[in-house]
C-alpha cells in the first residue's frame, strides 16, 4: 500500500521561505529535518512486521535546505 500526501501551497511556503534571511532558512530546515524524522520512526512503527523488511527500509532525507522526504525502496 502505498500513501502519498500532497500540501497545498507548499511552493508557496517554500518560495517565502527562500525570501527570508538565512537565520531563518535554517531554522526551518531544521524542523522540517526534525518533522521528516517523526515521519519516518511513526512509520515504522505502523509498517507491517512480518520479516521486518518494510520497516528496516524506510528512510527520511533532506532533499534540499526546506524540503524532505520520507521514502521505501521496498
Amino acid at each position: 500500500m502505498s500513501r502519498t500526501v500532497r500540501v497545498v501551497g507548499l511552493n508557496a511556503f517554500v518560495k517565502n521561505v527562500e525570501n527570508k534571511p538565512k537565520v531563518v532558512q535554517i531554522a526551518v530546515g531544521k524542523e522540517i529535518g526534525l518533522s521528516s524524522l517523526r515521519v519516518e520512526k511513526k512509520s515504522k512503527q505502523k509498517a507491517p512486521f512480518d520479516t521486518g523488511w518494510l520497516s528496516d527500509n524506510i528512510y527520511a532525507s533532506m532533499v534540499d535546505q526546506v524540503k524532505a522526504e520520507v521514502v521505501s525502496p521496498v
